[in-house]
């Protein structure tokens, strides 16, 4: 599942429409159906935005699934963690 996807599900759950997710975070309505429809990604800071609206981990809007099914079992590990960019390490 990619950012895109999960920030709608987030949205939903929040029972937020699009614009007034769009009006708490000062972007467009259509940003806001850009991302959700993988057209466009948010920037850093709206993810940081979207991650304390819906309260989720940053790295969880940011990592697919399969990403965090790995971390959860120790396949992986986060070993550098800078603004807009993280560095996994495959273990083993």
């Amino acid at each position: 599942m990619e950012i895109g996807t999960r920030s709608k599900q987030a949205r939903i759950e929040a029972k937020f429409t699009q614009e007034e997710l769009a009006e708490k975070i000062q972007v467009t309505r259509q940003t806001i159906s850009s991302w959700e429809n993988q057209r466009s990604y948010p920037d850093i800071s709206s993810i940081v935005q979207l991650s304390e609206i819906y309260n989720i981990s940053f790295v969880n809007l940011l990592i697919t699934v399969e990403w965090q099914i790995m971390l959860a079992r120790g396949v992986i590990i986060v070993v550098l963690m800078i603004p807009a960019i993280l560095v996994f390490k495959k273990l083993g």
